[in-house]
């Protein structure tokens, strides 16, 4: 036989009186909490905010809309993202995998090396009182491999439960197509830790006092570069690391400390800028591992810009002022603007 009870919620709307406010218990049943939420906010455009609440990349803010959140987030190309039920909460989701590893005792898990991954990672194994090896780029059953001193030297160790992958260290799989399968694995829901993240966002780090075997971008000046105030703000303007060729280090025009080079820092950097740097064999060694490498030199026939991915043949001196003039301008024009 069909059952057709009403439910709580029905019987509330049945027994609606017309004209008048009401009854208190559409104010405090969670049923018709949760259905206003569904049917009402859950079907219509919602204003959370504008866009410059997340002005900068990696700016995140968090808006909760009843039991879900929204994150807001401005991603590395400046677009403006919207992600639905993704609210932060880096301990309790550390709780739940720390929970399933318990249940499932793997042998060995692996970690990505990236903010979020390392992050969790990191807390998965203060939690699960294990150690972690950090920044692995080679792997394998017999052993884990990580460089170290500047790349001079590898550390290895036996492989353990916990360990973290560096970025672009393992090429793509390419071998047999294989299959994953997800588990169902019974786990008791981790206590609340009693504390929660109201709002997070990422704080870029001050690219000045960044050290430059971890710069993700560096401009650096060599002994064609005369106007060193005018580098000084070009180095400002792009919020990059400073650097500088063994010359300017040797003659104390630049700190030793930005020296860059395979007898100082070899850097990894995403975006080399060398301004009137020749490129004498030390130096670039140790630009060897930079994805992208600008050069602006007037010896079309420089090291340096043969290296180069894109290479501009002009005096520093006058490329500089011209990049300033651009950047201010374009700092100059509202966001969005042609």
């Amino acid at each position: 036989m069909l059952d057709v009870t009403p439910t709580p919620l029905q019987r509330l709307w049945c027994e609606r009186r017309r004209g008048y406010s009401l009854p208190a218990e559409f104010y405090l049943s969670p049923e018709v909490f949760k259905a206003d939420m569904a049917v009402i906010f859950g079907r219509h455009w919602i204003y959370v905010g504008v866009e410059p609440d997340v002005p900068e990349a990696g700016d995140v803010m968090v808006v909760d809309i009843g039991k879900t959140s929204v994150a807001i987030v401005r991603d590395d190309d400046g677009a403006v993202r919207a992600f639905h039920d993704s609210a932060y909460d880096p301990a309790g989701r550390a709780a739940r995998i720390a929970a399933a590893l318990t249940a499932l005792d793997p042998r060995h898990v692996l970690f990505p090396e990236s903010i979020d991954g390392g992050d969790v990672a990191r807390r998965v194994a203060v939690r699960l009182g294990a150690l972690l090896f950090t920044q692995a780029e080679g792997v394998s059953a017999s052993g884990l491999v990580r460089p170290a001193r500047g790349r001079s030297v590898e550390q290895r160790a036996a492989p353990g439960l916990l360990a973290t992958v560096a970025p672009d260290a393992v090429a793509e799989y390419a071998g047999p197509p294989r299959e994953a399968r997800p588990l169902a694995v019974a786990v008791a829901k981790p206590a609340p830790a009693g504390t929660a993240v109201l709002s997070v966002r990422h704080v870029p780090a001050d690219p000045a006092t960044v050290p430059l075997a971890l710069a993700a971008f560096v401009t650096a000046a060599g002994s064609g570069v005369t106007d060193l105030d005018a580098f000084r703000q070009l180095v400002a303007a792009l919020r990059a690391t400073p650097g500088a060729s063994r010359v300017l280090c040797d003659s104390g025009q630049m700190p030793r400390r930005t020296q860059v080079g395979a007898s100082s820092t070899i850097l990894a950097a995403t975006c080399y800028l060398a301004l009137g740097i020749s490129g004498a064999p030390q130096h670039l060694q140790g630009v060897a591992g930079c994805e992208h490498v600008v050069a602006v030199n007037t010896d079309l026939h420089a090291a340096m810009i043969e290296r180069a991915g894109l290479a501009i043949v002009q005096d520093a001196q006058a490329v500089m002022p011209a990049l300033l003039r651009l950047l201010a301008e374009e700092a100059a024009c509202p966001v969005g603007s042609p």
